[in-house]
């Protein structure tokens, strides 16, 4: 385990501006890779400790009664039914879930927001976007709701979930977790990794206006046409529109 962790190049500095919106609560995560929850604030040496791989972080997204965050992602995964099989090979369908994950990150680029892709360490990958600044939950929410609506399946065992679940989560609640991003998953022994160059220098975060872009009125009709947005996402798919 020590020689993985030494792959791990993000910083504390680094995860904490990037990851750690809500930092009076987290999760550290146990050998079945199920979370329990430690309602302290985040300390560099709990973040120290998850890079290097002594514990894994899980992080509550949604602050508290300004239900704000900095981040948001699209978790990709397989579908219970697949890898519960006794026969299930992750090797079978890496290809599968990293071109699921390429497709997410085509889907980010049509309304000018660069994403950041991450195995998880597991079965799947995350697909990562950061806010300069802390923007309402519902705002994101609503948002990717919509953008990834009719985001087509690479094949039917894949399934994705979209971070933040809540659009607001009351004081003293919790709300749903994610692992933290470059982490060691302690029930495949292996650290999560970035695709993409995660550099604070050069990060590209999401503006307002792609923010916008997402909920204006022009989607709302492609969201809802089951033709035109057939049309949309095969564009997508192939770089360039027929008609």
């Amino acid at each position: 385990m020590k020689s993985e962790s030494k792959q791990n190049k993000m910083d504390v500095k680094t995860f904490r501006e990037l990851f750690v919106h809500r930092d009076d609560v987290h999760a550290i995560q146990q050998p079945k890779g199920t979370y329990l929850p430690v309602k302290e604030a985040v300390t560099d040496a709990d973040i120290e400790a998850h890079l290097e791989g002594r514990t894994t972080l899980g992080l509550y997204q949604v602050k508290p009664e300004v239900n704000t965050i900095t981040w948001a992602v699209l978790d990709i995964d397989l579908t219970k039914e697949i890898w519960s099989d006794p026969n299930f090979k992750l090797e079978d369908w890496e290809d599968r879930i990293l071109k699921q994950a390429d497709l997410a990150q085509e889907y980010f680029k049509t309304v000018d927001i660069t994403s950041y892709r991450e195995h998880s360490g597991n079965k799947g990958y995350h697909v990562w976007i950061f806010f300069k600044t802390p923007v309402p939950a519902v705002q994101v929410k609503n948002a990717m709701n919509s953008l990834f609506k009719y985001m087509p399946k690479v094949d039917p065992g894949i399934d994705w979930e979209i971070f933040p679940k809540q659009a607001a989560v009351k004081e003293g609640s919790l709300g749903n977790l994610v692992k933290g991003a470059s982490g060691y998953h302690h029930k495949s022994k292996k650290f999560s990794r970035f695709l993409d160059d995660i550099n604070p220098a050069t990060l590209q975060y999401v503006s307002e206006e792609s923010l916008d872009q997402l909920n204006n009125l022009f989607a709302q009709p492609i969201n809802r046409c089951g033709a035109m947005n057939k049309a949309v996402t095969q564009g997508i798919i192939e770089g360039h529109a027929k008609h």
